[in-house]
């Protein structure tokens, strides 16, 4: 849903780390450049609740809700799409109730998960002390940010993950002057190309092992604003190479 929402990107003179793909957005699809943007003003989707449920904040609000599903026949045992999760969210925000979330949401035969069509979600936080390894919590504002205990002070983060400190690898400072970014991570050039974005992730991988080949399987892409309808988030995946 949300045809503003959804489209076509090219990312060679942007600093996200790919050339080209889709991009997904809760503001419109101009907003990462200007900062300006309608959302879809779609509110409410089981499974980014349950999602947010699953990390401990269960009865948030979900708005502006954008949706992109496929079906598609697998002809290999295993699935893997590159993706950026970026957010105006940074680093204002982090450690509050705007945590805005993104689901990748995989159903088909031999999957059993709590999900839509017993579907599970691969858009996970990598283990940072296990290259290849996904921890069990999903990729938010709260749970891959600049790690900073500074701005936990009501202790959001903490309550969703307690490592949520060392997932700071996984991001990057996109609102900064000079040498000022916070967290590990020194932003790459070129600077502010995608300036509605005061932060994004470092490129991660959602991956499944153990597909059936010649079945047909779901897929469900979802980003939601988490608590308001403002301050908007956006995921970038990457084209097919």
């Amino acid at each position: 849903n949300g045809a503003t929402n959804i489209g076509y990107f090219d990312g060679n003179a942007a600093n996200i780390g790919f050339e080209e793909g889709v991009i997904m957005s809760t503001g419109g699809i101009n907003f990462v450049t200007d900062g300006l943007g309608a959302g879809s003003g779609m509110s409410g989707d089981a499974d980014l609740e349950l999602a947010l449920s699953a990390i401990g904040m269960p009865g948030f609000s979900v708005n502006n809700v954008t949706v992109l599903e496929f079906d598609f026949v697998a002809n290999s045992a295993s699935i893997a799409f590159n993706y950026v999760f970026g957010s105006m969210e940074y680093t204002g925000y982090t450690c509050s109730q705007y945590n805005d979330i993104f689901g990748f949401f995989l159903s088909g035969p031999g999957i059993e998960g709590p999900y839509t069509n017993d579907g599970v979600n691969i858009a996970l936080v990598p283990d940072p002390d296990n290259p290849g390894d996904y921890t069990d919590t999903p990729v938010a504002i709260n749970t891959v940010n600049n790690g900073d205990p500074n701005e936990d002070a009501g202790g959001q983060c903490e309550s969703l993950d307690s490592n949520w400190e060392n997932y700071n690898v996984f991001w990057i400072d996109n609102d900064y002057s000079g040498a000022g970014w916070q967290g590990v991570n020194e932003p790459p050039d070129p600077e502010f190309t995608v300036s509605g974005l005061t932060g994004f992730t470092t490129p991660l991988v959602a991956e499944y092992n153990g597909l059936e080949c010649g079945e047909t399987y779901h897929i469900k892409l979802a980003v939601a604003d988490v608590a308001d309808g403002i301050m908007n988030s956006a995921v970038f995946i990457e084209g097919a190479l």
